[in-house]
């Protein structure tokens, strides 16, 4: 496998770990709300702007508390992501193949350099084209 490829492999695994974990926060933040008979519909329970609104709407402390240490990392990870995904897309402009991807319909950067990831190198396939 080329260095470059193995550095836009890693890219993406850090990429698909964080997307993971955000997931897996805001799955959390909307079941500790419907938990407690809250409805909350959409995305805006996650809106910075709308916290203040939606922690109001508990009524005991420590589920509270609960719901800001879960708004704590759910910015902390979208930060994170903020970070890292200039640094996948960087890393996959660097490649021809990555182009020639993203001329298929539907394949925008991100899926272009998890392709370039998981293909690694075309010299692996009999045809090589």
């Amino acid at each position: 496998m080329s260095r470059d490829i193995k550095y836009i492999g890693m890219d993406v695994h850090k990429d698909q770990t964080i997307s993971k974990d955000l997931n897996r926060v805001m799955n959390r933040v909307k079941a500790l709300y419907r938990g407690w008979s809250i409805l909350c519909a959409g995305a805006q329970v996650y809106a910075p702007r709308y916290r203040e609104e939606w922690l109001g709407k508990i009524e005991h402390a420590g589920v509270r508390r609960r719901a800001e240490l879960l708004y704590q990392q759910l910015d902390g990870l979208q930060a994170l992501r903020r970070t890292l995904r200039p640094e996948l897309l960087a890393e996959s402009r660097k490649h021809k193949a990555a182009k020639l991807l993203r001329q298929i319909p539907c394949i925008g950067p991100i899926r272009a350099a998890r392709l370039l990831a998981l293909l690694q190198t075309p010299h692996r396939f009999r045809s090589k084209r």
